[in-house]
């Protein structure tokens, strides 16, 4: 885990130091808006690279946390899930698409493939669909991530 320290000069000239823990309000302000002060002087403590695999699933909502549970006993770190977001389907809220993410031991292997990914106008699309054809919507983004499943991945890419 990354960990920070921030010292950052604020709108009355003070110099403030922040972090996760020391003054963790305007730390979250200053990393998320960038607007709260001017940034003078960063500490990293920074952790080495991971390569991770995704591993990509339809579940049904009360499936999903004994499969989180059993993913993380398996080692997966991280993870998300999407609701079926088209309320005239039956399985609205009901089902979604998880994903989670574990990591690869073996270094060799730290060979990153070209990334399956969304371009600007699908985003635009799936933005459109998602507000006046939520079926289309829902099926255009679950194919593409599913596809997705089993492709490597830079664990920074999770941290962006």
């Amino acid at each position: 885990m990354m960990s920070w320290l921030l010292k950052l000069v604020n709108a009355g000239g003070k110099v403030v130091s922040c972090n996760r823990s020391q003054n963790s309000e305007l730390f979250n302000l200053a990393i998320g808006y960038g607007l709260f002060g001017v940034i003078t002087e960063v500490d990293l403590q920074l952790s080495p690279r991971k390569l991770l695999l995704r591993k990509v699933w339809l579940k049904k909502v009360d499936e999903v946390v004994p499969h989180l549970e059993n993913l993380i006993k398996q080692g997966f770190l991280y993870g998300d899930w999407q609701f079926e977001i088209d309320d005239e389907h039956p399985e609205f809220l009901l089902r979604g698409i998880i994903s989670a993410y574990k990591p690869i031991e073996d270094s060799a292997l730290f060979k990153l493939e070209k990334q399956k990914s969304l371009s600007p106008d699908d985003w635009e699309q799936l933005i459109y669909l998602a507000h006046f054809d939520k079926k289309k919507a829902w099926d255009k983004y679950t194919s593409f991530y599913l596809s997705t499943d089993g492709q490597k991945i830079d664990e920074s890419f999770l941290c962006r």
